[in-house]
């Protein structure tokens, strides 16, 4: 969309989350990954949620993490800083960072175009989440009567 596009200082960052951590809500782990890089002054363009996954081993005992795809602007000399932290930390199991030499405009507004995509996402699913709870108080009451009516009629089916 500019046309002053400029990669350079530009990173990638994938970062594998413990799942327990992730459980207290997953804005939480975003805020955390978003502290640190704060800390060597980057810029963070994107940060998102990238995928649930089950691991195909096992890491800290951990069997599933959660993905969290960043692009951000910084200081090269500091990453290893950030490193530091990410790898002293009980919330993060793993982390990659690589430099977007290879992104381009294109790549770049389709980047920011799917974080969009995922923000409005994980907001709706968060709405749905917080509504469920209330749905599930009012379910059990009008349920019961229904389940002790199908009850005689499924013990003499078997008979």
């Amino acid at each position: 969309m500019s046309e002053d596009f400029d990669n350079s200082n530009l990173y990638e960052g994938l970062f594998l989350l413990n799942q327990a951590a992730v459980g207290a809500g997953i804005g939480a782990a975003i805020d955390h990954v978003r502290e640190v890089l704060g800390r060597i002054d980057a810029e963070v363009i994107t940060l998102r949620k990238w995928d649930d996954r089950k691991l195909s081993y096992t890491i800290k005992r951990q069997k599933r993490g959660v993905y969290l795809l960043a692009l951000f602007r910084a200081d090269g000399t500091r990453l290893a800083e950030a490193e530091n932290t990410f790898n002293l930390s009980e919330q993060v199991l793993r982390m990659m960072v690589t430099k977007c030499d290879h992104m381009g405009q294109v790549e770049y507004d389709a980047e920011l175009e799917e974080a969009k995509t995922s923000e409005a996402e994980l907001k709706l699913r968060e709405q749905e989440e917080n509504a469920k709870p209330a749905e599930e108080a009012a379910k059990p009451a009008a349920a019961a009567p229904a389940e002790k009516a199908a009850e005689p009629a499924t013990a003499e089916a078997s008979e």
